[in-house]
């Protein structure tokens, strides 16, 4: 019987240890992006788009954080997730699994999201979507790529 809650349950272990974390990127929306599309208190909520790729192939996981400082910075917040790169998909699952208590429950789950999203466009590369960088760029306040 598969564990629904264990994210590694579902991950071809021999197939995903030869893909590599290359690139991670974040993007934080800009403020009249999010009092447009986020419903509740917006003045203390932060939202944006969180970019991990393997051979050329992206995968995707949104983060919502409420109750944010007025002077949040990304680049602090999202450093842990460099600790990722160079591992394999499968290696990145373990070390979030094993060491996601500093990082807390909002970047666990966003890694989470991004290695099953990018494990899932390996195995079916016709089914991920591309956001043009472009656009991303002009509705983000930040951007951090490492």
């Amino acid at each position: 019987m598969l564990n629904l809650t264990d994210p590694l349950s579902g991950l071809n272990t021999n197939e995903l240890s030869n893909f590599e974390i290359g690139n991670l990127e974040i993007y934080q929306f800009d403020s009249t992006l999010i009092e447009n599309t986020v419903v509740g208190d917006n003045e203390k909520c932060t939202c944006g788009l969180f970019k991990i790729s393997s051979a050329g192939i992206d995968g995707w996981a949104e983060y919502k954080i409420s109750d944010v400082q007025q002077h949040f910075d990304l680049i602090h917040w999202a450093s842990v997730f460099m600790q990722l790169r160079g591992l394999s998909i499968y290696e990145g699952m373990n070390f979030i699994q094993n060491n996601h208590e500093p990082w807390g429950a909002v970047r666990k789950t966003l890694a989470e999201s991004a290695l099953l999203n990018l494990s899932s466009n390996l195995q079916n590369p016709s089914l991920g979507i591309s956001l043009e960088r472009s656009y991303l760029f002009s509705r983000s306040q930040s951007y951090f790529s490492f």
